[in-house]
């Protein structure tokens, strides 16, 4: 059975034909006219030659032909239109089982409550579990080999407003607010004490100063001693919101475990790397990722030698789909410097049920979770078998001898991967920071899991591959949807134009006026034309307007399948 495109193609084609039909009789009755005598040239008789004859004859053929081709060109025929290209990509859904144990009761408790994608506030605390533990303890993947990696992260939640993103990740952030606050008083406690000493130092320091200038006064021999002023206690930090690059090296002078920035807009925070005269800024944030370098800072008015030993930087932050979309294609236009690539992109799937859950927080499940916060951040290298770096610059685990072979099994079959070919250049290179994350991971894992930490167990290793597997799937969502074309504008504007919302043909203007989602404005309204034109959704025409003579307009016809509603895009 032909399909309704088919028939609808036939029915253009035959009435073509019709029309040139009877354009070539009408030229045929006109000669004959002419061989009958009813009108003829001055000299030509009514039985002219047989060449003559034929060669009129020729002459209103062709001039029927060319009727036919003209009104073929006015009207062609349409194609079968190009699908447009489909929606987001799958992902892999969130399992609580990627989670410590102590943990997954206070995800789900607060996915359930806000009536959120567990992947929003799992995914988040397991970042901020690497704020807690920061460079107390890093991973030596290899059995032999000095590579060393730490688990500061690098998260990015995408979700539409109004999917509940901040309130989630503020729940999973509770822990560290909870470990700040403790640390805040204990700050606090050893400020009143410092100032007190400090005012007690300077009192002798006074008094001892005016019994020696009395004695070398009297003309005794004395020796003028002094007590040290105490050290002042260092204020603990675990997160920032909102600090320039040299605000960021005096609290990791003061954390040398690292700290974490938290940006409720992260797409912000780049675009700012971005500008002209942060070069320093983005650099410094580059050195952040992997928490081993150490940076230097000279100017003039904070001093020369800012020297920062080891900088740690947790990048934690949340962004909407159409704002990530527009900063991939620029990052990945310019080459980049795997800034972007250096985030753990999670956008999942939202379910269109809800349903409204009013109950008191699971606070067992709650404290369960902190107690695994609270023994990371209070970690001591002796206490989970660390062995120290041969500098003295800091505090390792290694794999144990089966988790070592999984590894390695894994990251060869990884490292042929990368040295495919086979990926784009965005996802190779998201894929190469893998060698960091699966073993940050697997570092997380075992010490939550395992209080007495000692060799990292199998266990922790498949759950950062699992870890890995999974985030893989956002990426190639992210990145897919921020490379491809801009599809979202045209559907909304055949959904349009299918309801009959639109006079035929159309303008610019006929959709501009209107105020629809996502066609407000004339350079969107203009992108989504031209891509339902390429696949065949629309067609241009130019044709002389009424109000403006001289100036032809352009309007667009759409397909007369779409309009008698056989079309599904």
């Amino acid at each position: 059975m032909a399909s309704d495109y088919e028939r609808v193609r036939q029915a253009a084609d035959e009435a073509v034909r019709a029309r040139a039909q009877e354009n070539l009789r009408g030229d045929e009755r006109e000669a004959r006219r002419q061989r009958n005598g009813h009108d003829f040239g001055g000299n030509e008789s009514l039985h002219g030659d047989q060449t003559t004859r034929q060669k009129k004859k020729a002459e209103a053929a062709a001039k029927g032909e060319a009727k036919a081709k003209a009104d073929d060109d006015a009207n062609p025929t349409w194609a079968e239109p190009i699908p447009l290209p489909s929606g987001l990509l799958p992902v892999e859904p969130f399992n609580l089982d990627f989670l410590p144990d102590a943990l997954r009761g206070w995800v789900a408790d607060i996915a359930e409550r806000s009536q959120c994608p567990p992947d929003f506030p799992g995914a988040t605390a397991m970042a901020a579990l690497g704020i807690a533990l920061g460079r107390k303890v890093g991973i030596r993947p290899k059995y032999r080999d000095d590579w060393t990696e730490y688990a500061n992260l690098w998260l990015a939640i995408v979700g539409r407003p109004g999917t509940m993103k901040s309130p989630a990740m503020g729940a999973a952030f509770r822990p560290l607010e909870r470990l700040a606050a403790l640390a805040r008083e204990t700050y606090e406690t050893e400020l009143a004490d410092f100032e007190h000493h400090k005012e007690m130092t300077a009192l002798r320091n006074d008094a001892a100063r005016t019994m020696f200038k009395q004695a070398v006064r009297n003309g005794k021999f004395a020796e003028l001693q002094l007590s040290e002023l105490p050290q002042a206690p260092r204020q603990v930090r675990l997160l920032t919101t909102d600090s320039t690059m040299e605000a960021l090296a005096e609290l990791l002078r003061d954390n040398p475990q690292g700290i974490g920035v938290y940006r409720d807009e992260l797409v912000g925070l780049l675009r700012s790397l971005d500008r002209e005269g942060q070069e320093g800024s983005r650099s410094f944030y580059l050195q952040g990722w992997n928490g081993r370098g150490a940076w230097t800072v000279d100017r003039i008015g904070r001093g020369f030698n800012l020297h920062v030993p080891h900088v740690s930087l947790s990048v934690i932050g949340s962004t909407q789909p159409d704002r990530l979309r527009e900063y991939v294609r620029e990052a990945a236009g310019d080459g980049g410097d795997g800034l972007l690539q250096r985030f753990l992109l999670v956008w999942p799937d939202t379910s269109r049920a809800w349903r409204n859950v009013d109950r008191f927080p699971d606070n067992k499940a709650s404290n369960l979770a902190f107690e695994v916060f609270a023994r990371l951040f209070n970690a001591q290298p002796a206490s989970v078998q660390a062995q120290p770096n041969e500098d003295g610059s800091g505090h390792f685990l290694r794999f144990a001898p089966e988790s070592s072979e999984i590894f390695i099994e894994w990251l060869a079959q990884h490292e042929a991967m990368l040295r495919s070919g086979e990926l784009s250049p965005v996802m190779e290179g998201f894929c190469a920071k893998a060698r960091k994350t699966v073993p940050a991971f697997a570092l997380l894992l075992h010490l939550a899991d395992t209080p007495e930490g000692g060799p990292i167990s199998a266990a922790a290793v498949f759950g950062a591959i699992a870890w890995f597997e999974y985030l893989r799937t956002h990426a190639e969502r992210a990145y897919t949807y921020g490379l491809r074309p801009d599809t979202d504008a045209a559907r909304e504007l055949l959904k349009r134009i299918a309801a009959g919302a639109l006079p035929m043909p159309f303008s610019v203007r006929d959709v501009r006026v209107k105020g629809w989602r996502l066609l407000g404005e004339t350079a969107a309204i203009q992108a989504a034309i031209a891509m339902l034109v390429d696949y065949g959704w629309l067609r241009r025409s130019t044709v002389e307007s009424p109000a403006t003579p001289g100036r032809p307009t352009t309007r667009f016809e759409a397909h007369p399948l779409l309009l008698a509603g056989h079309m599904k895009f």
